[in-house]
């Protein structure tokens, strides 16, 4: 990938992402439950990730080529512009690549580290996470629910990567056993749901597009609705709002300032977050209705934010200069081309794309055949 090429692939990609954060954001505002609205938020990432890959791996659309209709002196200053330009960004986006994977890797080693210093939690307190008060605890798909107790701990939190865990600190073994259970079916929400992996996807888009306000963003309004649907699992009845509030207040007092990481799920997540999820559940108290029961008709939602996506494919920015204006479709990426012949799939090459080739063209056009090439990354076909 040249510079010219990285410039238009993140380009693209910021636009498309824009695009697709700006309909979910839309759809959120119609499709209601927050369970809902959370797994709108996932197919977001999801979604995003497939953009990122795809630009990768696939072919893309050049429905437009500002580049053709200007003179070649013009064309090869823009090369040499694209290419001083596109390496500056390229070590930018690199820098910040690295600081936000070394920032996880962080994340998670600290985690590790902190599980190691808990201990297990013992019968009676493993029967105060279950709903039947069974002394054998609860399980996810299957897997007993690891549940650990630490002293140094602000706020309960929960985790997977092999085995799902659970974490309570110890003062929540004060509250009375209904608090409790309010605070372990928050967190067992998590867990069914499959949040610790959407966790992940999305740390993943926000890594790779580190410096999109839009990505950071829906980053957030994800993290309120996933809290959001694990709320309503907790409260299951009208009566039950002040008790549950009283828990997140109690928890609020206990030092919510020791959360320093984004690599698990916080029940508390914050004083501002507690705060609007306090607002809300006190309106829907006072609401006629309890029930928020799921629309049967979600496939719509999801197949229109796929739809957005395959639209926004065709939106990308011409930046590379150097792209050839006989073809609407850029040519395979070389590696992934090579992939697919090595299983004797065809992959359609619509052009050739090679630097020193079109840099040679340009360089005879504008009268200096002798000039030599930049020094640009190798050639690649795209």
């Amino acid at each position: 990938m040249t510079p010219a090429q990285f410039m238009e692939y993140m380009a693209s990609a910021s636009l498309q992402a824009a695009i697709v954060v700006a309909i979910t954001h839309w759809l959120c505002r119609i499709v209601h439950p927050p369970n809902l609205q959370s797994r709108l938020w996932n197919s977001c990432h999801v979604l995003l990730l497939v953009v990122l890959i795809g630009g990768l791996v696939l072919p893309h659309p050049r429905l437009v080529n500002p580049w053709s209709v200007l003179a070649t002196d013009v064309v090869r200053q823009v090369v040499l512009t694209e290419s001083l330009l596109g390496r500056a960004l390229f070590g930018i986006w690199g820098v910040g690549v690295a600081l936000c994977l070394i920032l996880l890797i962080s994340e998670w080693l600290r985690v590790f580290r902190f599980l190691k210093s808990c201990r297990p939690a013992n019968a009676y307190e493993m029967s105060l996470t279950t709903e039947d008060g069974g002394e054998h605890g609860t399980f996810h798909r299957g897997q007993p629910v690891r549940v650990l107790i630490s002293r140094h701990l602000g706020s309960p939190f929960c985790c997977q990567w092999q085995t799902p865990v659970l974490v309570l600190p110890e003062f929540i073994l004060d509250l009375r056993p209904e608090e409790v259970l309010f605070v372990a079916r928050h967190e067992l929400e998590h867990l069914r749901s499959g949040h610790p992996l959407q966790l992940f996807i999305e740390r993943l888009v926000a890594i790779t597009l580190w410096f999109h306000p839009a990505v950071w963003w829906a980053s957030r309004q994800s993290s309120l609705a996933r809290e959001y649907a694990c709320d309503d699992a907790a409260v299951t009845e009208r009566h039950e709002v002040v008790g549950y509030l009283k828990t997140l207040l109690a928890i609020a007092e206990r030092g919510l300032a020791k959360e320093s990481n984004g690599a698990v799920l916080f029940f508390g997540a914050g004083a501002g977050v507690i705060a609007l999820r306090g607002r809300r559940l006190l309106s829907r108290s006072e609401a006629p209705t309890w029930d928020d029961r799921p629309s049967r008709h979600f496939w719509w939602p999801q197949t229109l934010l796929a739809v957005t996506m395959l639209a926004s494919w065709f939106l990308w920015v011409p930046l590379d200069a150097l792209a050839s204006s006989r073809t609407r479709w850029s040519p395979w990426p070389r590696w992934s081309a090579n992939v697919l012949h090595a299983f004797d799939v065809p992959a359609r090459d619509f052009e050739p794309y090679e630097v020193r080739t079109r840099w040679h063209e340009l360089s005879t056009q504008s009268g200096t055949p002798g000039s030599e090439l930049p020094r640009l990354s190798e050639p690649d076909a795209r």
